[in-house]
């Protein structure tokens, strides 16, 4: 085999080898990506149902509040319910902006990471405040809807008021702590280590 021959040959195995090595890099950030994107599905879906949930309770709430405002504690039940809604609601309107941003397929590694961190941020922050005021939100709620779904009054059965508030953050808080747990903590956790594996594959090739 002459040597012009050998050339020829090197060079087309060459060019076949970065052609495999740039279809892998490609199949890498794809794979990469749609995880990322598949495990920050959870809290988008999470964030969209809270945001309807939330709107169409503040309109029942309002409901009832203007049919038994009439009564100090229940303008009060109502004020404080509606104000804890629309806490909420903002909260997941906030979240849900920062996640239809992220462009999974057009963004560099970096970008991606940065705005997955603004959301981590921005759903450690909404945490801790939504952890704080859930028992005073149950207690506002309760009489409300009391009167509004029944028209069953609390404040004349206090006792039976405090145990059912009880029983209801008993149940509330561990389902919040899962959904805190499995819907954020851990579908971040893996997001942001997918990204970092793709970082780190990228740095090495260039």
């Amino acid at each position: 085999m002459e040597l012009d021959d050998i050339k020829n040959t090197w060079a087309s195995y060459d060019e076949k080898l970065n052609k495999s090595l740039k279809l892998n890099e490609e199949l890498l950030r794809k794979l990469n990506l749609d995880k990322s994107k598949r495990e920050m599905k959870g809290p988008f879906y999470y964030e969209t149902t809270s945001l309807i949930m939330t709107g169409l309770l503040i309109i029942v709430i309002s409901g009832y509040t203007y049919r038994y405002g009439s009564e100090i504690v229940y303008l009060v039940s109502g004020l404080l319910s509606i104000l804890f809604c629309l806490t909420e609601f903002v909260f997941s309107f906030q979240k849900l902006k920062i996640l239809t941003r992220i462009d999974y397929y057009n963004m560099s590694v970096i970008d991606l990471q940065k705005n997955v961190l603004t959301f981590k941020n921005k759903y450690l922050q909404f945490k801790k405040i939504e952890l704080t005021y859930t028992p005073l939100f149950v207690v506002s709620l309760i009489p409300i809807l009391g009167k509004g779904l029944r028209g069953f009054d609390f404040f004349s059965y206090y006792t039976l008021y405090i145990f059912i508030t009880i029983i209801v953050l008993i149940i509330s808080y561990p389902i919040l702590i899962w959904i805190y747990k499995n819907l954020y903590d851990k579908k971040l956790k893996n997001t942001l280590q997918f990204l970092k594996e793709l970082e780190v594959f990228e740095k090495n090739e260039s």
